[in-house]
């Protein structure tokens, strides 16, 4: 889908592949590919199935494209690489497929089930782009594998047939790849997960969520310490038009929200409380903008 020189715009809905059982191939002969980063791909409805197990199809965002997976299924199939702008929602399935690279992509309301790689979700060091997504265990490997960062917050992530306590025995919920240092897991929502370590200090704690809603897509989102300069996170281009921040305690902070034709909109000295709230956002148009 597209070229290194040619975008594409490929839109379509409620189909379903069958990958053929191509035995003298290499692995990587079946593989679907987004190219050029000014493409856009919308796939609504699509159900991927692998027949064979030599070739079972590999599925890769390139270059960073406008990739949205609504709704679709894929079955044993093998790797998928997404980049930072993916998004994946909807109730997609994941069913025994290989590894997953996320690379920032958003996965919200996603199940990923019976992974067959020692890591279904590769997520380095930024899970906040993840909400509700279930993780099915196969009986081994890890639901996901953390390489960087200190504090991760999970929204709404459920955990299932992973090992009952933490340990090394490959099947914990989650691989903390960290050697040294602490590490906190904030759980909002869900379910809490086992956890394996490299050697870094693990803290799994309960938090809580605020998920602001009804901006629009593309809009940059920074939540800061009230009345100070120290940003606690932050988030370009949000894909959609809602946005969820963890925290422990009941912290005070101004967020704000900024997309070039619209008023910069800010939310000042907002008080969170211990459990979870939504709260809705509405920018102006800027009638003077050119």
């Amino acid at each position: 889908m597209g070229t290194s020189g040619t975008a594409v715009d490929f839109r379509d809905s409620n189909r379903a592949i069958f990958i053929a059982d191509t035995l003298f191939v290499t692995s990587g002969f079946n593989v679907f590919e987004v190219n050029n980063a000014a493409s856009r791909v919308d796939w609504t409805n699509i159900s991927i199935s692998s027949l064979g197990t030599v070739s079972k199809g590999n599925f890769s965002v390139v270059d960073n494209a406008d990739l949205n997976i609504i709704g679709c299924t894929f079955t044993d199939m093998n790797t998928f690489v997404f980049q930072s702008i993916s998004n994946i929602s909807d109730g997609t399935t994941f069913r025994r497929c290989g590894e997953i690279t996320a690379n920032s992509a958003t996965f919200t309301n996603v199940l990923i089930t019976r992974s067959t790689a020692a890591v279904a979700l590769q997520c380095a060091g930024t899970v906040s782009a993840l909400s509700n997504v279930d993780f099915v265990s196969a009986g081994t490997g890890h639901a996901m594998r953390i390489t960087s960062g200190t504090a991760h917050t999970l929204s709404n992530i459920t955990f299932t047939g992973y090992a009952g306590s933490n340990g090394s025995t490959g099947n914990e919920a989650i691989f903390v790849d960290i050697p040294s240092g602490s590490v906190t897991i904030t759980v909002s929502g869900g379910n809490s997960p086992t956890y394996r370590t490299a050697g870094a200090t693990v803290s799994v704690v309960s938090g809580a969520t605020v998920t602001f809603t009804g901006f629009p897509t593309g809009t940059d989102v920074v939540v800061l310490t009230a009345g100070t300069t120290t940003v606690l996170d932050q988030v370009d281009q949000v894909v959609g038009t809602s946005y969820a921040w963890g925290y422990q305690g009941t912290p005070t902070v101004d967020v704000g929200f900024i997309k070039p034709g619209y008023i910069p909109f800010y939310i000042r000295g907002l008080t969170l409380g211990s459990t979870n709230s939504t709260l809705p956002v509405k920018l102006t148009l800027d009638r003077n903008y050119s």
